[in-house]
Order: structure tokens, then sequence, then C-alpha cells
């Protein structure tokens, strides 16, 4: 069957007809035919004898002819791109499609071309951009990686599946990596944190991880990606870098550990007991105990058998003080001879008493068995959150309750007691007798509520100080009416956060989480909340973290206030929850005003 013509050479290109012989001799063909080939019909038959053989780029004529033989021998019709030599040795590219044709003369090919020759200077320059760029790939050992948030899907560089011999799930990304063990355990939560805070909104984030390296453990990984969003600021896709900073991170860890460790004794030092108790008090409220234990005498240990033996002695005391604690409790020698032991997470108070009661016996009789003279020890105990809400504070009743037990003889134990209880929760500690950031907190929201005594005033300003000061991006005042908690005031950080609500659905759900003494409630992260309906109510708020404080008063009237990060996890300090619990009592106050 002949195409028409008419109907080709607009869409197509042209058509032509060759014979079925060694040098394709032209039968018929239209002007777009001599038009690519640069040639009138008279000059292409004076030059070449209508022998269209000659005008195909003489590396690729045997080729050709093959090619075209084998095709048309399966199926009658061949398919074929080549380049043709044009006037003045321009090389053009065709596409080719024949058909073998019979008449009355014979055999014959019908046949459709089309110029392609500027396709192919496009797949020429992708070709050699493509190749740029896999030499560029090469010669780092960068990890590049696209996330297509559409469908879920991840793209690596050829790089990673070579360094760490394995390829990462690109499907259903990034809960397919995390359902493997790819990344190490105590990584996946701020790895997907990361991930979280660019679905949520912003625009860059960075993590370190430890990723699984062929079969040799966990190399750490730094990870820099960016969100690449549409004109409506939809989430398109997420491109990044993966850095292998193994060797340098080591070179930190084993820094940081030589600088968190007495050199003496191997137990934490001074500094990295602080740290590691504000890193426990930021994130639960959970009883524990700090006991402070002073070596009595010490200094006739050095008298009179010399420094060398005290220092043998404290290391001794050392050992026997790590054997006799837990995994998660922390042991630091935070002076000559003063040792802190700081047992966590406690159920009640009689576990660090008994606890004092071991630690005697050790001096007492354990340590007079191996150096064969007697080694006292006089303990004093304070527990947080009753007697202080940091370091500092717990310090100084335990050396109070220290001196207590110096005082009657030594060798004994005491727990801090005072007649003001030391309560943190309804006094300020001492550290917060000078100014500092609380006390300009609290000086600024009490001079307000002086100042004006309009609530439709003073609450908007104090709400937008406080979402500045502690980077929230939502604060809302629940008042209770009746059975249900209606939203009173609301301050919104940015618009893309805002929600229409009335009033707080899951107050019950929440005031049940909250102790009867504490009024304080934390999320670090609502994705680890064990309770799937408040985990799935914070999450359709497009919250990350919160904290809740929940207020009483006399007449019965209740006030919940909610605090709301909706761009990051949250790891608030001592000093950071204790001014945001003190706040929101005296916004109580003023609401019982």
């Amino acid at each position: 069957m002949e195409i028409d013509i008419s109907t080709v050479k607009s869409n197509i290109g042209g058509v032509f007809d060759c014979q079925c012989n060694t040098f394709f001799t032209l039968i018929k063909a239209d002007d777009s035919l001599y038009e690519l080939l640069g040639y009138t019909k008279e000059e292409f038959k004076e030059l070449f004898n209508n022998q269209l053989l000659f005008s195909i780029y003489e590396e690729e004529r045997t080729k050709i002819s093959q090619e075209i033989r084998s095709q048309v021998e399966q199926n009658g019709v061949f398919m074929y791109e080549n380049r043709l030599i044009c006037k003045g040795n321009i090389l053009k590219w065709v596409w080719i499609s024949a058909q073998l044709m019979k008449d009355d003369f014979g055999e014959y090919y019908h046949c459709i071309f089309h110029d392609i020759t500027e396709n192919k200077a496009n797949e020429n320059t992708l070709m050699i951009s493509q190749q740029r760029l896999d030499f560029i790939l090469s010669q780092t050992h960068d990890i590049i990686f696209e996330y297509d948030c559409a469908v879920n899907e991840i793209y690596y560089s050829d790089n990673l599946e070579k360094k760490f011999g394995y390829a990462i799930p690109a499907k259903g990304f990034p809960d397919s990596m995390f359902k493997t063990n790819i990344i190490y355990e105590e990584d996946i939560l701020p790895l997907r944190n990361g991930f979280q805070s660019i679905i949520s909104g912003r625009n860059e984030m960075q993590c370190e991880y430890r990723l699984k390296y062929r079969n040799k453990g966990y190399r750490w990984v730094h990870v820099q990606a960016t969100a690449l969003r549409d004109n409506d600021n939809r989430l398109i896709k997420i491109i990044g870098i993966i850095t292998d900073i193994h060797d340098q991170k080591q070179e930190i860890l084993k820094s940081r550990q030589e600088a968190a460790l007495d050199p003496l004794t191997g137990l934490f030092n001074r500094r990295e007991c602080i740290r590691c108790i504000e890193n426990y008090i930021s994130v639960t409220d959970a009883l524990f105990a700090f006991i402070l234990i002073d070596v009595d005498d010490f200094k006739m240990i050095n008298d009179v058998y010399g420094h060398s033996k005290g220092d043998h002695t404290l290391r001794k005391m050392s050992e026997e003080l790590t054997s006799v604690i837990r995994k998660n409790d922390i042991i630091a020698r935070i002076g000559g001879d003063e040792f802190v032991i700081c047992l966590m997470d406690l159920p009640n108070t009689q576990v660090a008493i008994d606890k004092a009661e071991r630690i005697q016996d050790i001096f007492g009789e354990r340590l007079k068995e191996v150096f064969g003279f007697k080694i006292n020890c006089s303990i004093g105990i304070s527990f947080y959150p009753k007697d202080g809400l940091d370091f500092t504070s717990l310090l100084e009743c335990a050396d109070i309750a220290l001196y207590e037990a110096k005082k009657d003889g030594k060798g004994r134990y005491r727990i801090y007691q005072d007649s003001k209880a030391q309560n943190a929760y309804n006094i300020l500690p001492q550290r917060y007798m000078q100014k500092t950031f609380h006390d300009r907190i609290i000086e600024y929201v009490l001079q307000c509520l002086l100042e004006e005594s309009n609530p439709e005033t003073v609450i908007p300003i104090l709400l937008e100080m406080m979402a500045r000061v502690f980077d929230c991006d939502r604060i809302t005042i629940y008042e209770r009416h009746d059975s249900s908690y209606y939203k009173n005031f609301q301050y919104i950080k940015e618009d893309y956060f805002a929600l229409e609500e009335e009033k707080l659905i899951l107050a019950d759900d929440l005031i049940n989480k909250i102790t009867s003494g504490n009024k304080f409630l934390a999320y670090e992260n609502v994705q680890v909340i064990d309770d799937d309906k408040i985990k799935s109510w914070f999450l359709e708020r497009n919250t990350i973290s919160s904290i809740i404080y929940y207020t009483k008063d006399i007449e019965e009237t209740n006030i919940v206030i909610l605090y709301e990060d909706c761009h990051s996890t949250r790891t608030p300090s001592g000093e950071i929850r204790y001014t945001i619990m003190m706040v929101s009592q005296l916004l109580q106050l003023f609401f019982r005003s």
C-alpha cells in the first residue's frame, strides 16, 4: 500500500522510491529529498547518476546495506537512521522507514524519511552533559540524591553503591529505608525528623547519622538537603548531598570523650556531669537522686602514704562505685575527693537510700580489705525535681546535706531537708536570684500585667513575646466552660500554621497525661508519642513538638496553655521549662483576678 505524498511531506519530511539494488538507484522522489541534499534533481542525476548509495556517509554504507537486507528478510520492512553527505560536504542525520514493494517492473523500496539532525545534536549535547556530570561525580566521594515527593521515590548517584556496597530501596522512601538496618538505630529518629521538617515547611535541613558500610559496621555521614517547591509552595522534590565524615567524626568523638573524662579515674568530669544532668532534665520530669560523696580525711592519706597512694585510692574508689550503678546512671568526679552519683528515673526515694547504705558498706569494708586501712565517706543526697531543677541547685542542696553528715560525725549519709522544702515548682531556686534570662522574662510579664488590666490587650502582647523568645509557632490558651475547653486567646507566628478550631478536642486526654503535682507535660517529638490518638491529633495540626501547661484555680476554672513547634523538635533546657511554667502560672493568676 502506497502512502499519500502530500500528507507525508508536511508531517514527516518526504518520500522517495528506489530500486532494490546495491546502489539504491532513485526511481522517483519529491522535492524534500533534494532540498535536504542541497542539489537540484538535475545536479543529483548528473553527479551521482541517481544512486543514493553515494550520498550515504562512506563509513556507514556497508553497515546500512547489511541492516536493510536483514530487516527486509524478516518482515519486508526496515527502519534505520544514518548520515547523508549533502552539498558542501555537510553531514545530516536522517531517519528512514521503508517497505518492500512490487509492481510490473519488479521490486523496489517505498521510503519515508525525516531530517533528525537537530535532534541528534540535542542528544549529543545531553550525552556530553551527562558524561561531564558522571565525570564530576566520579571524582568526588560525595553522594548526590534526588527525592521525588509525588511518588515517594529516591535516586542516588552510582558512588553510593560503589562505596557502601548496596543500593538503598528507591521506592516507598523514606519508610522503605527506615524499615531496614541501613541507618543506625539511634540515628533513625533525628534523620526522620530532618525529612519531616522539610515536609512541614522548612526549606533546608542538615543531619549527621551512621550509614551501614558493607559488612564492616557503620560509617558517619553528613546529609544536607534542600526543598524544591512550585509557585504554590507545594513541595516537589528534595535534593541533597551525603558526605562521608567518618574519620573527622571519630576524631571529634575521641576528643570529646577525652574532654568529658577525668584523666585520673576515667569517670565523667564536672562539665560532662552537668551536661548529662541538663540533658536529662530537658526531656523528663522523672525523679532522680543526686548523691554527693566526699572522702573523709583524704588529706591524711596523701600526707601519710604519699600522693601516689592517694591517686591509687581514688582510682580504686572509682572502680568500686562504678560497680554499684546501672548503665543509665551518671557517675563523675567533680573535685579532688568529691564524687557524684546520679540515680536516674527512680520509682521512689528509698532506692537512693539503699544505694547510699551500699556505698557506705563499700567504704567501710571492701576498701579496708584492699588498702589495709579504713576509709570512710560522707554522703549528701538531694532529689530532682523537689530540691532543684538544675545541677547547681541540686549540688547546693546535696552539699548542705553532706555538711550535716560531717557535722554529725562523718562516715554517714544525710538527705537534704529544709523547712521550706526548697520546692522548685513553688519558689525560685537560688540561681534565679540574679538577673538571669528567667528574671528578665518574669519582670517583663509582671510589668505588662500590672500596667494593663484588660486581658484583650495584654495577653496577645505576652503571647507574641513568648512565641518569639521561645521560638514557638503557635501558643493557644483554652479556658474551660462547662465540660469543654474553648479557645480564648491564640498567637500564630505564621499564617501557614493557622488552624480552624474553636475548642480543644483532646483536652481530657492531655490533662490525664499530666500528673497532679506537675501541671506540665513536654513532648520533645510527637512522632514517638505512645498514645495513637494524641499523636494523630498533633500530626494533623502539623505539630512536631509541644509543651502543655494545665492550671486549676480554687473556683474550678480550668486553663490549658498549649505551646507548639511546627518546624522542628524541641529539647528545652531546665531554665526554659521553668520559665515557661512560671509565665503560665502568672497568666493563670491574671485570669483569676
